[in-house]
């Protein structure tokens, strides 16, 4: 009896671990799905984003 109590905790362990990869996997493939979607705009914002660190750092208030 205790191998068999035993065993259905180890297999309730298991099946949380499986969903907590199914979650993460949904969310990763989410996020991969709106970055391929948004690919132009992540361009634009990273070019936007070194204009404006190099622009401070121009005017001499970057840290």
């Amino acid at each position: 009896m205790a191998k068999h109590g035993q065993r259905r905790e180890t297999l309730a362990k298991l099946d949380r671990w499986m969903a907590a990869l199914d979650a993460v996997d949904a969310v990763v493939a989410t996020a991969y799905d709106e970055l391929s979607a948004s690919s132009g705009d992540v361009g634009a914002y990273r070019a936007a984003a070194e204009h404006l660190q190099q622009t401070v750092a121009d005017w001499g208030l970057s840290q």
